[in-house]
This record gives C-alpha cells, structure tokens and sequence, in this order.
C-alpha cells in the first residue's frame, strides 16, 4: 500500500486521511479530562451528603408531626415518642425498613400538650435520627424542643457520628 507522499501507511493511518491520530493530543485529552474529573469529585461528595443529611431531617420532621399528632389527641396526658414511630415511616423499634436510618431516644420520652394553652411540655432533646445503612452511618440529626425558644423546635445536624452538632 502506498500512501501520499510515497510512503507506505502504518496499522494507525486512516486510508481517508493518510495521517495518524497524534500521541500527544491523545495523551493531552486524557489529562484534560482527568483533571475534570478530579475537580469535580469534591464538590459532588459534598452534595450528596447534603442530599442525605435532607433525607434524616425529613425523617424528624416526619416524626415531630406525629408525634404533635398523638399529643394533640391524648391532649392533657403524656403521649410516649415510641408511638409515633409506625406512623412516620419507622418499625415499632425505631428503624427504617430496609435498616438505613434509626430513631435513638433523647432525654424526653413523652410530650405532653396543654388543653387549654397548646404548649408542649418536652423541654430537651426529644429524638436523634441516626443512620446506620454504610452510607450514612456517620449522619446525625437531632431533634430538639425548648419551651422559651422562638422557635421552640430546633434541628441540628452532625456528619462525623454525633461527634460535633452544628444548626441544619
């Protein structure tokens, strides 16, 4: 085979265009797109860690409505935290199905509403949502209520096992 120029084409050469692809154009795209990928990996680790730590704290909310539920019904008498667990996605044990997240008992154990002002007496830490699939293990929220706070109900959020809280 005889190529442009007289020279005979290697296995590399195209027969439309006689030339090879150039090595370094190659070995330039491929670090190009390493470096892409290496600059977008942190940002994206980031977000999906955001995304998760989303998920618990709707678990919580979740769980304080019904739990708001239950004290609003047995108004005036303690309504146990446990109860509500069935209602917001939880097994009687406190544990998603598939195991992925898990309710961990906070210093109140019941709320209890007032008939006749609406307060809720829980003043403390009511639950932690604590994950447990290997994906967010290290995910935390704790759900907190204060009497005199404005808003009385407070999230916050820990991504090192419950190490350091910080607001969410």
């Amino acid at each position: 085979m005889v190529a442009r120029a007289g020279r005979t084409r290697t296995g590399i050469e195209s027969a439309t265009t006689g030339g090879g692809f150039p090595f370094l154009a190659l070995f330039l795209g491929i670090l190009s797109a390493g470096f892409l990928v290496a600059i977008s990996a942190p940002p994206y680790r980031g977000s999906v860690q955001a995304a998760r730590t989303v998920e618990a704290r709707l678990l919580a909310r979740s769980l304080w409505t019904v739990i708001q539920s239950h004290a609003l019904a047995s108004c005036g008498t303690p309504s146990r935290v446990s109860h509500g667990y069935s209602s917001a996605g939880f097994n009687d044990a406190g544990s998603t199905v598939p195991a992925r997240w898990r309710v961990a008992a906070g210093g109140a154990t019941t709320v209890t509403l007032d008939c006749a002002t609406g307060t809720i007496t829980a003043d403390q830490d009511v639950f932690t949502i604590a994950g447990v699939a290997s994906d967010v293990d290290s995910i935390r929220v704790r759900f907190a209520y204060a009497t005199a706070a404005s808003p009385p109900t407070h999230l916050t959020c820990s991504v090192d096992s419950g190490s350091s809280f910080k607001p969410c």
